[in-house]
Parts: structure tokens; C-alpha cells; sequence
């Protein structure tokens, strides 16, 4: 391994020993990173989905380093600290809807958690996590209550590295 000393170092690339670019920097001095993982998943069709369940997400918008898969779960391609956001709506109908984070197939209280309420009218539930994870560790979204979802598009699980 080589070092370097330097008070200042003038680059706009970043590159691995086997040349691949990891990182840019545009002139403005803002850094891109184009090989970070991350996905974004909505649901397929507008019909209700009945809850008590892992809940799937089988409209994939994107998937850098292919690490979601369309039954709903994420396995993470290195290790480090993730990001994941989880947003659904339930249908008019006063249903209860309670997500909890799974990681390597067990919950607990600590990964936080949404939470609809009882009362009439659609209700939109968010839940989202940092979670550090090691290579190969699997997170899904679990809804332990028997509430249904509804309105396909604006459900939306999404996750990525932050580093």
C-alpha cells in the first residue's frame, strides 16, 4: 500500500488500482460516487394487499449493484451503514397498518417503526432506519398488523449505502 502526505490534493477523479472510478468531483466541488448501491421499489397494480405479512414491493425504478429483490428484500453487497425508508398508504376503510424493519429474518423494537392509528379516511405510514449491516445480511419490511395497503405507485420501499 502506498501513502501520500499531502496538504492539498487537485483531482476531479478517483480511481481503484484496477482503474475503476469510485468517486468525481464536478467543478463546483460536489462528490459523486456512481457505484454506490441503492434501490427503488413501488408496488405493482392499485389493489388492496392484505397485511399480517412481509409486504413485497415488485415494481423495481431502479437498482444499483442489484441487491433488492422483488419479494421485498434487500441483501446488502458489502458491509457498512445503510439508509432504508419505507412509505404506504392504507385504503379508506379505518385500517391498522404497523411496519417493523427485519434484519436477517428477526425484529426488534430497536430498528424502529410506522405506525397508521385507527381512524377513517387514507393513511400514509413511513418507517425508516440507518442499520449497520455486514455482506449478505437481508432486511424486509413486516406489517404485524392485519391492515391492508392500497394504491400501488405510492408505496415506495427504497434503501442505500451511505457508506
Amino acid at each position: 500500500m502506498s501513502r501520500l502526505d499531502a496538504d492539498q490534493i487537485l483531482t476531479t477523479t478517483l480511481k481503484h488500482t484496477n482503474g475503476t472510478t469510485c468517486a468525481t468531483i464536478d467543478s463546483a466541488g460536489r462528490f459523486f460516487t456512481p457505484n454506490n448501491p441503492y434501490f427503488v421499489a413501488t408496488r405493482n397494480g392499485q389493489g388492496d394487499e392484505g397485511g399480517g405479512g412481509f409486504m413485497s414491493f415488485g415494481a423495481v425504478l431502479a437498482n444499483r449493484g442489484s441487491w433488492y429483490n422483488t419479494n421485498g428484500t434487500a441483501t446488502a453487497p458489502v458491509a457498512g451503514l445503510y439508509a432504508f425508508f419505507c412509505k404506504t398508504l392504507t385504503p379508506s376503510d379505518g385500517q391498522i397498518v404497523d411496519l417493523r424493519w427485519y434484519v436477517n429474518g428477526a425484529t426488534t423494537d430497536d430498528y424502529g417503526s410506522g405506525y397508521s392509528g385507527n381512524w377513517g379516511g387514507h393513511k400514509t405510514v413511513v418507517a425508516h432506519v440507518l442499520l449497520n449491516l455486514n455482506a449478505n445480511d437481508t432486511v424486509r419490511v413486516y406489517n404485524i398488523n392485519s391492515g391492508t395497503r392500497c394504491c400501488g405507485v405510492h408505496n415506495t420501499y427504497m434503501g442505500w449505502l451511505i457508506g
